[in-house]
């Protein structure tokens, strides 16, 4: 093996750990984090697991990530992937939520589909 190990993960379903969550003032949540592998698309429903294993469905209402091109500036990609800029990180803007809601640790999956 060489000295550098490149492994491509998978793009299949997404996992987004979170990292931080945040109260706005508008009402609702920011929860940032890192895409562990797969996409998620602005306004998907989503199952939030905690630490612990409770778990509730929400939606991302919007994405958001510094902007590569300009330090200090943000964008609001319609995707995130886990293959994006900056390693993957994000903050996504959950409406109808508390910060309380998101502990660090915790994970937002696909929901499943019956």
């Amino acid at each position: 093996m060489g000295l550098f190990s490149f492994r491509k993960k998978p793009a299949g379903p997404f996992e987004f750990v979170i990292e931080d969550a945040f109260a706005l003032r508008s009402g609702g949540a920011a929860v940032a984090g890192r895409m562990l592998s797969g996409s998620l698309r602005q306004g998907a429903k989503v199952l939030c697991v905690s630490p612990e294993g409770a778990s509730f469905v929400c939606q991302v209402q919007m994405i958001e990530q510094p902007d590569p091109a300009r330090q200090g500036e943000y964008v609001h990609p319609e995707e995130a992937r886990f293959d994006g800029p900056f390693g993957g990180h994000y903050a996504f803007r959950i409406p109808d939520r508390r910060r309380e809601d998101f502990q660090p640790g915790g994970k937002l999956l696909p929901v499943e589909t019956e």
